[in-house]
C-alpha cells in the first residue's frame, strides 16, 4: 500500500478520480468548492442539500459520477464538531467508513483532510494510521480468488499544514506495524525462530545502524539458560534468541533501551497441552517478538538518536519424548530454580532467562513484550495491554505514550502479597501460580529476574490479535513503543 502526502490546490478535479474522498467537520464542507467545475459544484450542492448532509459524526453522503468532472465517485463523511473530535470518534468515523471505502474498489484515493483535524497532530496521527490499519491485508497464502485490493492514497491537506510533510513519518510507522502484522499472521509451520533471526539479518542489511547476532540452542544450553533451553526441547525447530543493536548515538553516549519479545513461535502446551478448539490461535504467541522487529524496522527508518537493543525470543513448544515435564526443576540463568507446574506457563521460562542475558549491557530501560496469560484477556479484553512494573517513572512514560497513540495500558499491582502465590516447597519458585490472579503473579515471576534494573513487563494477549477474525493480528503495541521511544529520543536532542 502506498500513501503520500500532497497540498489541497494540487488536486485536479478534471482529470480521473476512481473515488475522492471529503472528511470534514461539522457545516464546514466547502473545502473543495473553488475547485470543482460549476456545473458539478451546483450538483453537489443539491445533493448535499437534498440530503440534509451537514458533517455530523459518522454522517456519510456517496455522490456517483457528478457531471463535468470525470470523479466516479464523491465520498463525503462527517467527523461532527471539531470541538468533540477525540481518538475514539475517530476511529468510530474510520470504521463506519471503510465499507464503502472498500466497495469502491479504487485504484487510487484521493482523500481530503479537513484543518482542524491535521492542526492536532496525535489525532492527525491515530486517523490516517487507522486508515491505513483497515486497508491492511495479509495475502501470502492466497493462490485463487481476487484478493483485497490495496489502494494508493493521496491525503491533501491545506497548503500551510503541508509544508514540513509531517506524513513522512507515518510512512516508517506503517513500515513497521505491517512488518509485526505480516509475521504474526505467518503460519507456525513457515515461522519459526530461526525466522526471527533472518528478518533481523535483512534489517541490518537494510539499515547501517542496525546489527544483529544471535544465540541458538547450544548457545543458550552452554550459557546456563536452563529455562529457556527447557521451552525448546521437544521441538524439532531449534530455538534462537535474535539479538538486534540499532545504534542512534554513539554507544558510550547513552545507555540502551531494551525491548524483549516473546517469540513462542506455536504453542501446544507442551506436556500440559491445551485443548484443540482454538489452538489454532497459537501462532499468535510469537506476536511480542514481531512487535520487536516491527519496532526495530521503524526506529531505524526513523533514525532517532536513541540506542536500542531488541530481542526476539524464539521458541516451539511442543509435546515430545524429550520434552519438559511438569514437576521438573530448571535452573535459570540467574541461578535461581523453578519447579514447573505447567509446561503451558512457557512464555515466563524463555522471558526470565532472556531478561537475565540482557543485565550485561547495562540498560536504561528494560521492557518485554508478550501474549503471556489469558488472564490478561479476562481482565481487559482487546482495548488494552496489561503493564507491571517495578520503576514507576518508567509506567507513567508508558502509559503516556500509550494515551498520546491511542494504544492503551493499564498498570495492575505488584505488591508483595501477591509473590506468594509462586511459592515452591522443592524450588526457588513455581512458574506457574495457585489460586491467584494469573496476569499479574506472571508479572511478579518475571520480576524475580530483573531486580538490578528498571524494568515493565507489557501481557499484550488481549491487544496482539483478535480471534476468530482473519487477518487477525493488530501490530499492537508497536504504534505505542515508538511514541515511547520518540519521546525518549527528544530528550538526546
Amino acid at each position: 500500500m502506498a500513501f503520500q502526502l500532497a497540498p489541497l490546490n494540487d488536486l485536479i478535479l478534471n482529470q480521473e478520480i476512481d473515488l475522492l474522498v471529503v472528511s470534514c467537520t461539522l457545516n464546514h464542507f466547502d473545502a473543495l468548492d473553488d475547485l470543482y467545475p460549476a456545473a458539478t459544484q451546483d450538483m453537489l450542492q443539491m445533493c448535499i442539500t437534498d440530503a440534509g448532509f451537514t458533517g455530523k459524526h459518522q454522517q456519510i453522503l456517496t455522490i456517483r459520477r457528478p457531471p463535468d468532472s470525470q470523479i466516479k465517485q464523491v465520498l463525503y463523511n462527517g467527523l461532527g464538531a471539531s470541538s468533540e473530535l477525540n481518538p475514539y470518534s475517530c476511529k468510530q468515523h474510520i470504521t463506519k467508513l471503510m465499507p464503502d471505502i472498500k466497495s469502491a474498489k479504487a485504484a487510487h484515493i484521493h482523500w481530503v483532510l479537513p484543518d482542524e483535524l491535521v492542526e492536532n497532530v496525535r489525532l492527525r496521527q491515530i486517523f490516517v494510521l487507522e486508515i491505513l490499519s483497515e486497508l491492511y491485508h495479509f495475502d501470502r497464502y492466497k493462490t485463487k480468488g481476487v484478493k483485497p485490493n490495496s489502494p494508493t492514497i493521496t491525503f491533501y491537506v491545506a497548503p500551510h499544514l503541508y509544508a514540513d510533510n509531517w506524513l513522512d513519518s507515518l510512512v516508517h510507522i506503517q513500515s513497521g506495524l505491517k512488518l509485526s502484522r505480516d509475521l504474526s499472521n505467518q503460519a507456525p509451520n513457515d515461522c519459526t525462530p530461526a525466522t526471527f533471526w533472518e528478518k533481523a539479518q535483512d534489517l541490518a542489511q537494510q539499515y547501517p545502524s542496525i546489527s544483529a547476532e544471535a544465540l541458538f540452542a547450544d548457545d543458550l544450553n552452554t550459557l546456563g539458560m536452563g529455562a529457556y533451553y527447557a521451552v525448546g526441547q521437544g521441538s524439532a525447530a531449534p530455538s534462537i534468541m535474535t539479538l538486534m543493536h540499532y545504534q542512534g548515538l554513539p554507544q558510550t553516549a547513552s545507555p540502551p533501551v531494551v525491548l524483549v519479545g516473546k517469540g513462542v513461535t506455536f504453542d501446544t502446551g507442551g506436556i500440559s497441552i491445551k485443548g484443540a478448539d482454538g489452538m489454532e490461535n497459537m501462532r499468535y504467541d510469537m506476536c511480542g517478538a514481531a512487535v520487536v522487529l516491527g519496532v526495530m524496522q521503524a526506529l531505524a527508518a526513523l533514525e532517532l538518536p536513541i540506542n536500542v537493543i531488541g530481542v526476539a525470543a524464539g521458541v516451539e513448544n511442543m509435546p515430545d519424548g524429550k520434552a519438559y515435564r511438569p514437576g521438573d526443576i530448571l535452573t535459570s540463568l540467574s541461578g535461581q530454580t523453578i519447579e514447573v507446574m505447567s509446561t503451558d506457563a512457557e512464555g515466563r521460562l524463555v522471558l526470565c532467562d532472556a531478561l537475565t542475558y540482557i543485565g550485561r549491557y547495562n540498560p536504561a530501560y528494560v521492557i518485554d513484550i508478550a501474549t503471556l496469560t489469558g488472564a490478561a484477556i479476562t481482565s481487559l479484553g482487546s482495548v488494552a495491554s496489561l503493564l507491571v512494573a517495578n520503576d514507576q517513572g518508567l509506567a507513567n512514560q508508558l502509559i503516556a505514550a500509550g494515551t498520546e497513540t491511542d494504544d492503551k495500558v493499564w498498570q495492575m499491582p505488584l505488591w508483595p502479597e501477591y509473590y506468594s502465590a509462586i511459592d515452591s516447597p522443592f524450588a526457588d519458585m513455581q512458574n506457574s501460580g495457585q489460586n491467584s490472579p494469573g496476569a499479574i503473579t506472571a508479572g511478579c515471576f518475571l520480576a524475580k529476574f530483573t531486580e538490578q534494573y528498571r524494568w515493565a513487563h507489557l501481557d499484550i494477549a488481549g491487544s496482539a490479535f483478535t480471534y476468530g477474525k482473519g487477518n487477525s493480528a493488530t501490530g499492537r503495541p508497536v504504534q505505542m513503543l515508538i511514541q515511547f521511544l520518540q519521546n525518549l529520543a527528544a530528550t538526546n536532542q
